[in-house]
């Protein structure tokens, strides 16, 4: 960690008055990378002392998985919808109330995304990464806010976006495959202004483009 990154978390810790039960570091086998780790009182301290209010959506429930949508916003002005999972499969979740368990990762994200925590190897408690896959490059904060921006706009079917909706939870995923991720994405959008998604003024003129290039047939 630099000494920039380290003088930021300082700073965080302070400005948010987190003591000793409320974080603690993890370092790779090889002594290379060291990770901090937010335990969930300190996630709830963050979250109420920055004034972040979250809004819940069960996007989908069963007796073997769950999957919650956070929306998160900051002072009125900053805004963020992510996504918290919990399900059977293997080192997954160690408890059977996956839709608790997935809010609570919902909620963690949204509280670290908000606060740009992610970009200085902060994590939650909850979504704690294992020993044997910390050497991994992994898929940066970037790429996680590029995927689920592709995803609100995308022609593949409902049940395909909750498979990678599912894979994204995983903090684990790696650099590499979040790449190929985004490329695939982008060659499955829907016309954002006709979808009636969200849209910017880069989409607004090509589509302007297009329709005077049509006109002029």
């Amino acid at each position: 960690m630099s000494k920039t990154e380290l003088q930021r978390l300082r700073e965080i810790f302070k400005k948010y008055n987190l003591g000793d039960n409320d974080y603690f570091t993890q370092t790779s086998r090889t002594g290379k990378k060291q990770y901090t780790i937010i335990t969930r009182p300190g996630i709830e301290k963050i979250q109420y002392q920055s004034g972040i209010t979250i809004r819940y959506e069960m996007c989908d429930c069963s007796p073997e998985f769950a999957v919650v949508k956070a929306t998160g916003t900051k002072d009125g002005k900053f805004f963020i919808e992510t996504f918290g999972g919990a399900s059977n499969q293997k080192n997954n979740c160690t408890s059977s109330y996956y839709p608790e368990m997935a809010e609570k990762r919902a909620m963690a994200r949204c509280v670290l995304k908000l606060e740009n925590l992610y970009e200085y190897g902060v994590f939650s408690e909850d979504e704690q990464i294992k020993n044997e896959d910390i050497e991994k490059e992994m898929m940066t904060n970037g790429q996680i806010n590029r995927i689920e921006s592709l995803l609100n706009n995308t022609s593949l079917d409902s049940e395909t976006i909750f498979e990678i909706e599912e894979e994204l939870q995983n903090v684990n995923q790696s650099f590499k495959w979040a790449s190929g991720m985004i490329q695939y994405l982008e060659q499955h959008q829907v016309n954002a202004i006709e979808s009636g998604n969200n849209y910017g003024a880069k989409e607004i003129n090509s589509r302007l483009d297009e329709i005077e290039h049509d006109n002029r047939k």
